[in-house]
Order: C-alpha cells, then sequence, then structure tokens
C-alpha cells in the first residue's frame, strides 16, 4: 500500500514505550500487596471481583494536579507530582464515603523522556500503596509534533 506511513516514520519510538511498559509494570506491581487485579497487567482493561464487598457501589473520581504542575516539573519534582496526582483524586473518593480502589492514568507527552515518566509513576505508585489503591492501568501517548 503506498503512502503507508510506519510509528518510527511519525516519530513514535515503540522500543522506548516496551521499555518503558517494563518499568512502569514494576511499579504496578508494588500496589498490589492487598489487593488484586484479575488478569495480567498490560491488557487493554482491568477487571477487579467485587465479592468481598457488601453491596458494593462503585465510584469514580477523576481530578487534576492544577497549575502547581508547572513548578513542580520547573523544580524536577516529577515524585512529588505523581503523589499528588493521586491525592487529589484519592481524596476525592474519600470525601464522598469511598473506598479507593483503583487508578487510571493517562500521560501524553511530545516523546518518551523514560526516566521522567518511571519517576512520575513511580511517585504515583508510592501514594498508591499507602492509600491501598491499585494502579490498574492507563495510557502513555508518545504525540510527536
Amino acid at each position: 500500500m503506498a503512502g503507508k506511513l510506519t510509528y518510527q516514520q511519525a516519530g513514535v519510538d515503540t522500543r522506548k514505550a516496551a521499555a518503558l511498559v517494563g518499568d512502569i509494570g514494576t511499579h504496578v506491581r508494588r500496589t498490589q500487596q492487598t489487593r488484586r487485579l484479575w488478569g495480567a497487567f498490560g491488557l487493554f482493561a482491568a477487571c477487579y471481583d467485587l465479592s468481598g464487598y457488601k453491596e458494593p457501589v462503585m465510584m469514580t473520581g477523576c481530578d487534576g494536579v492544577g497549575t502547581k504542575l508547572e513548578l513542580l516539573l520547573e523544580h524536577d519534582l516529577l515524585e512529588t507530582a505523581g503523589k499528588d496526582l493521586v491525592a487529589m483524586s484519592v481524596n476525592d473518593i474519600l470525601t464522598t464515603g469511598g473506598d479507593p480502589l483503583l487508578f487510571l492514568d493517562y500521560i501524553g507527552i511530545a516523546a518518551l523522556h523514560e526516566e521522567k515518566i518511571t519517576r512520575l509513576i513511580s511517585g504515583m505508585a508510592d501514594h498508591l500503596e499507602a492509600c491501598d489503591c491499585i494502579l490498574a492501568g492507563g495510557e502513555t501517548a508518545e504525540m510527536p509534533g
């Protein structure tokens, strides 16, 4: 097929992406010490068995770090940014009487900086582990240009 564009030609480094998934997997496993997902890390969806709950009700929340992200990045506080991101979402669930159980992330970035993304995920995992909340999945998208 003429004109077919590859990921590499578009500026996406699939080898870096694969290496990053391995790094992230280490941090995901840290968040599954007392609670576990069904299935394996890296699937396109996460499943959790709610049979241990009496009359479970699902709650969701989504929040962000906001403008302080600029300061955290300026001062190279990536782990703190990760912890703060989790704290904002977990606190929203707690204030409504919920039990923070699963967390999903999304990182959209022009170029994959493995070390920086790994530090961000590490900070997220630190706080998720402290909250007994699972990093259930997410998306890291390299968007060049």
